[in-house]
């Protein structure tokens, strides 16, 4: 049996597991694990959004802000997603707020 490869990322994150391993390797240098602690605004809408979150544990609820000030989830990550998806879309600023609503760790 060979054992694995210590120098092979085994990330907890979905997205990041199912990339190729050539791919992952290429990015992992550049990931540095974030606490995630419980009601931090990881971004705010209409703020310029300055990391992308890959969340290994706890999980973030995606919150809209009415007219009226009431607020309304609109969606959870956990660890099958990302924080940020504007940036990957080639913008830096979203509509909805990020808060963590399950402390954990994200890379």
């Amino acid at each position: 049996m060979v054992p694995p490869d210590s120098s092979v990322p085994n990330p907890r994150n979905k997205l990041l597991a199912a990339l190729p391993p050539g791919s992952l390797s290429r990015i992992w240098p550049e990931l540095r694990p974030v606490e995630l602690s419980l009601r931090a605004s990881l971004h705010e809408p209409n703020v310029p959004i300055t990391a992308v979150y890959f969340p290994e544990s706890g999980y973030m609820s995606m919150v809209a802000r009415m007219q009226d000030g009431e607020a309304a989830e609109v969606g959870l990550v956990g660890h099958e997603g990302l924080v940020g998806l504007p940036v990957l879309l080639g913008d830096d600023h979203s509509d909805i707020e990020a808060l963590v609503q399950c402390p954990g760790l994200a890379l």
